[in-house]
């Protein structure tokens, strides 16, 4: 375990995961801190500091996390909190433990995944896309990076671009007779 570190009065351990605005990084407990080890009940993703001083990073990253907190449901992940601390820009958020789909779909290597798996993964997707667009928002980056696949069987999606819906779009349908 690398040495723990200090943000906002709390001791956390090394970072453990990148996203390409920010670092994920894991807290350590009371009793964690005294036996150095880590239990993590929360997970940080800390703004890179490439973007800190980005004053629209910051704003999409701070109207990301109020969006996430707005939209609690069982198969969005939990936000807790939007903060800084100095320099440090930060979401506390649930943590996660399991393995993303764009991982879990190389690990098929080449093979479908199991029908079952497969609908699961659709089901849990759909419920939590279904309720973000029922509160006005759609996720403007739904990809495989952005579901996340518990180990309890949960399927999850992780926050990323969260958008609020624009005026609906008139359709002209078209068509030969």
């Amino acid at each position: 375990m690398s040495a723990p570190f200090c943000v906002t009065g709390s001791f956390w351990t090394s970072r453990s995961g990148a996203a390409a605005w920010g670092t994920f990084i894991q807290p350590l407990t009371a009793g964690a801190w005294r036996q150095l080890t880590t239990s993590p009940y929360v997970a940080i993703k800390l703004l890179n500091e490439s973007y800190r001083n980005d004053t629209d990073a910051v704003r999409l990253l701070e109207a990301e996390a109020r969006k996430s907190q707005a939209l609690a449901h069982p198969n969005i992940t939990t936000v807790y909190d939007f903060d800084r601390d100095k320099a440090d820009v930060f979401i506390v958020m649930e943590q996660l433990n399991g393995v993303g789909l764009d991982r879990r779909i190389g690990r098929a290597l080449g093979k479908p995944l199991p029908l079952g798996e497969c609908a699961r993964i659709l089901r849990g997707t759909c419920a939590g896309l279904s309720h973000a667009h029922s509160r006005g928002v759609v996720h403007s980056d739904l990809k495989p990076g952005n579901i996340f696949l518990l180990t309890d069987g949960t399927i999850k999606l992780l926050i990323s671009a969260w958008r609020q819906r624009q005026a609906p779009v008139r359709t002209i349908r078209s068509g030969i007779a």
